[in-house]
């Protein structure tokens, strides 16, 4: 007999989509995947080469982390956010996507999910069978959290509160400004919030350093991180946790659930990642960003001029937009909503995206997330590095072709409907 709170789930969405892309093209027919957010660049070759220097390192580690690994991530959070944390506050495992997962487990009371939101917030609130209250946020205030709306939420809420967001926004690529942190900081504390901070792609902000909540909200603040987006070792599931001080009992808790699930994270991948978060190409985490940041402003141009509603990202792989728009001309062809959105643009464009209710959104609404990391990574990177300031438009045609072609088909489409 399943759990009832499994039956009426469905795997990952952008697992399904990349899957389905797959068959296509095993069939023979080109597809354009920009539903899977994976990091296109090449792992860096000293953390590769550290793998391999540990790869007959056979020993379980501790549930919590190496050591060695943790005072990494300590200095690693010193000279890249200028946050000062200590080691008892890390918490490693098998991706940040796992940390969040026992999280929830733990976690006796309610979730608060800002929209639109990455694919697995959701889903792995329901598994636990808690509903999330969703705070629906709006396209001109750049897909982010009002703090007057929240504060309205959150007043009909009975229980303590858990509130989960991405700044970089997954799937919005939009950043939260000092200013806006520090006003949603006020909302969080008057309602003794507890919130996890999903900054996996602070690395990945194109043209200035990421702010973190915790500057403003330090009690009640966890940092969510890893190497899958600025390392680009998404398949080497290691994510991070960074609790407050005063929420330890938090990390005891998951050590001790974590033990009696996972154990520990891979040992060759913990002691290379010792050399990820030490030895910090800042070379390499530059060429990426510059090659994202040209692709991001492309996509944003292209598609905002087509009239599509869009928000200009400021880092990440993604960029999210509605079409309601052209809701009468779609609604004509059957497309009612980001379901049959999606369906349409992979029938008629080739094109695989990830629809807007599958990030939380309703239903109905014409939003879809596209990832613009379909390319050649490191041919890519490796032609980044004859350009001292900016790429130009004839490098990102080039060496992103794929990516440029999708994005150009979407916007003639929504032309000639």
């Amino acid at each position: 007999m399943l759990n009832k709170n499994i039956v009426n789930l469905n795997e990952s969405a952008t697992l399904v989509i990349n899957n389905n892309a797959k068959k296509l093209r095993q069939k023979g027919i080109k597809v354009y995947n920009m539903g899977l957010g994976q990091s296109p660049f090449p792992l860096p070759k000293q953390t590769v080469k550290a793998l391999q220097a540990n790869a007959d390192v056979n020993v379980y580690l501790p549930t919590n982390g190496l050591e060695a690994l943790n005072n990494s991530i300590v200095k690693f959070y010193k000279n890249y956010h200028d946050l000062d944390v200590s080691p008892e506050q890390v918490l490693v495992g098998p991706g940040s996507k796992n940390l969040l997962f026992l999280l929830h487990l733990i976690w006796d009371g309610p979730t608060i999910l800002p929209t639109p939101c990455w694919v697995s917030y959701g889903p792995q609130s329901r598994i636990f069978g808690k509903e999330p209250y969703l705070l629906h946020t709006r396209a001109e205030d750049e897909w982010k959290m009002a703090p007057q709306a929240l504060d309205d939420l959150a007043r009909g809420i009975e229980g303590d509160i858990l509130l989960v967001f991405s700044s970089p926004s997954n799937p919005t690529g939009k950043t939260y400004t000092d200013k806006e942190l520090q006003a949603l900081s006020e909302v969080m504390r008057s309602h003794k919030m507890l919130v996890v901070s999903d900054e996996i792609y602070a690395l990945m902000n194109f043209y200035h350093s990421c702010s973190s909540l915790v500057k403003y909200y330090p009690e009640g603040t966890i940092i969510s991180s890893g190497l899958s987006k600025w390392s680009a070792a998404g398949g080497w599931r290691l994510g991070t946790f960074i609790f407050p001080k005063s929420k330890l009992d938090l990390r005891k808790a998951m050590v001790v659930v974590g033990s009696e699930s996972f154990s520990s994270v891979c040992t060759p991948i913990q002691y290379a990642a010792v050399t990820a978060f030490t030895e910090v190409d800042k070379k390499y985490i530059s060429g990426c960003k510059k090659i994202l940041a040209d692709l991001s402003f492309y996509a944003y141009d292209k598609l905002e001029s087509a009239g599509l509603i869009t928000a200009k990202p400021d880092g990440g792989f993604y960029i999210f937009v509605d079409f309601a728009n052209f809701r009468g001309k779609l609604e004509n062809m059957g497309i009612t909503g980001s379901s049959s959105l999606c369906k349409a643009l992979l029938e008629k464009l080739k094109i695989a995206a990830l629809s807007g209710e599958a990030c939380e959104r309703n239903s109905d609404e014409l939003s879809i997330r596209l990832a613009y990391v379909n390319f050649d990574g490191a041919a890519a990177l490796k032609a980044a590095k004859n350009y001292d300031g900016p790429l130009n438009s004839e490098f990102i045609q080039r060496y992103c072709k794929e990516t440029i072609a999708a994005i150009d088909l979407i916007a003639d489409w929504v032309k000639n409907l």
